[in-house]
């Protein structure tokens, strides 16, 4: 079952196209990357996977994976946000969310279509239930994580495959990746915290003694 992209009827004009695909900025990926945490996926009727991923300074990614998981391509664009992709046929439609515009990209990376999408916000909904799982005819895909502390996180770092006898495999595997990223943020909020604390502390030693200093006032004698 396909998401509703809900693609408007209204057209835009060929500058348009080409300087939203120039703010795109698509390039191919040929060699295979390290696995990153996974924030959607889809999977085509040939059993590829697509996975779709969140890179640094606005440079987000798509990797596709065939059936025996090895790596066929990848897509890698100018991204500030969120956003999904899905197969459509042979082709990539990649959506960023609150944006009114969805790519059709080719597997040699160029850009085939910009399509308008209508309702914004609705598909801005759409796309933040995340599809954990997947079923085509031969299995059965679910997004995991390898421990109960990364699904604090908004990603996924595994993705399972279930046959219909019940045999399970490991096709896609971030964990090593997704935990050096969470024990950094342990590290930097442990280091935050220990400043936080030891300010705090050193504050209110000095107050302690600047209050012990100040000369206490004169009692006012009652009136006999």
């Amino acid at each position: 079952m396909r998401m509703n992209w809900n693609i408007a009827e209204d057209t835009i004009t060929d500058e348009q196209k080409e300087l939203y695909i120039q703010r795109l900025c698509v390039s191919l990926i040929v060699q295979e990357p390290v696995k990153q945490p996974v924030i959607n996926f889809d999977v085509n009727k040939n059993e590829e996977l697509l996975v779709c991923v969140n890179g640094i300074e606005r440079q987000d990614s798509i990797y596709v994976y065939a059936k025996d998981g090895s790596f066929e391509f990848g897509l890698q664009f100018h991204q500030n946000g969120s956003f999904g992709a899905i197969w459509e046929g042979e082709d990539i439609l990649l959506y960023r969310v609150r944006s009114d515009l969805a790519f059709l990209i080719g597997r040699n990376g160029i850009v085939k279509e910009v399509r308008p999408l209508k309702e914004s916000s609705r598909n801005s909904m759409y796309m933040s239930t995340i599809r954990e799982r997947i079923q085509t005819d031969e299995h059965l895909y679910i997004m995991k994580n390898k421990s109960f502390l990364l699904n604090f996180t908004s990603k996924f770092s595994m993705i399972m495959r279930t046959d219909k006898y019940g045999s399970v495999e490991m096709i896609y595997d971030a964990s090593s990746q997704q935990e050096r990223t969470v024990a950094r943020w342990i590290i930097i909020g442990a280091i935050v915290f220990v400043f936080w604390s030891s300010t705090l502390v050193a504050t209110l030693i000095v107050s302690r003694k600047f209050r012990r200093r100040m000369p206490k006032p004169f009692g006012i004698k009652p009136v006999s």
